[in-house]
């Protein structure tokens, strides 16, 4: 009877899950990047409705407090034997960047001015080779599932992003030192 009960349950969970992605995706339709949003997530494998509806919720937030608007997105992640993890989520408009550290459990969403700010970057990969696909990094990869990409920017206040992905996402982080980190040094 006690299993009977956690099955309900779990299909009362989904079932909600289920409906406030929905919801989230209704609400932000009109966005011209959510299509490509919901692919970077698929390609860096975060397919799991939760994480894609807290995703979808964050952006919806954001547009609440500004009016610029998000060209990019950014998911650090890391992988321990064939589970993938997720940490940070961030989030890249013309001047700024945003970032909600462990955005599973916070709210808490920091702001960070990023044009011509950059002062110093260091890069650590591991099975790796930066590749230029001239902004398709959504059919094409220079990554392998052992793949490993770390980024460490220093801004001129101080302030120190990291940044860290594995396997396909590795392309991604790539993107962002070339468009937004290399292109905002000082």
């Amino acid at each position: 009877m006690i299993r009977t009960e956690k099955i309900l349950e779990a299909e009362k969970m989904l079932e909600v899950s289920l409906s406030a992605l929905q919801e989230i995706v209704q609400d932000i339709m009109d966005d011209p990047k959510l299509d490509e949003f919901l692919v970077y997530l698929e390609k860096i494998e975060c397919t799991d409705e939760e994480c894609q509806a807290r995703v979808l919720n964050l952006i919806k937030q954001y547009k609440m407090l500004s009016i610029k608007k998000i060209d990019r997105i950014f998911i650090t992640n890391y992988v321990i034997g064939d589970k993938t993890y997720f940490d940070n989520f961030w989030m890249f408009s013309d001047k700024r960047c945003f970032e909600i550290s462990d955005f599973f459990h916070a709210d808490k969403i920091k702001s960070l001015k990023l044009k011509n700010q950059v002062e110093s970057w260091v890069v650590e990969k591991a099975a790796y080779g930066f590749k230029d696909f001239e902004g398709d990094y959504y059919t094409k990869s220079a990554a392998s599932d052992s793949s490993k990409l770390s980024l460490s920017v220093i801004l001129k206040s101080g302030k120190t992003l990291d940044f860290k992905a594995a396997r396909k996402n590795c392309d991604f982080l790539y993107a962002i030192l070339k468009d937004y980190i290399i292109e905002n040094e000082c």
